[in-house]
């Protein structure tokens, strides 16, 4: 399924435009990143929950060096039943 025909499938069932529904999925990645650690958010499509990934070592891309990632918040989805599938 391609992103547009996700928003028109979100948009019939809702009664909302196509527009609008990007619109808000547009926007909710940087309402998501408003929570703060360790706070979490239940949604009809599960639980978003922020905490913090500890700094790690990761290899370059080059495999000649190890670089640092430092530790930062990130938030994800624990599915809920709905999003599930049997």
């Amino acid at each position: 399924m391609k992103y547009v025909e996700l928003a028109e499938i979100l948009a019939e069932l809702s009664g909302k435009t196509p527009e609008d529904v990007k619109d808000v999925l547009f926007a909710l990645p940087a309402a998501l990143g408003t929570l703060r650690e360790g706070e979490d958010v239940k949604t009809p499509l599960g639980v978003f929950r922020a905490f913090r990934r500890a700094g790690r070592k990761v290899p370059m891309p080059d495999g000649s060096k190890m670089a640092t990632v430092e530790s930062q918040v990130v938030v994800k989805l624990k599915p809920g039943v709905r999003l599930r599938k049997s």
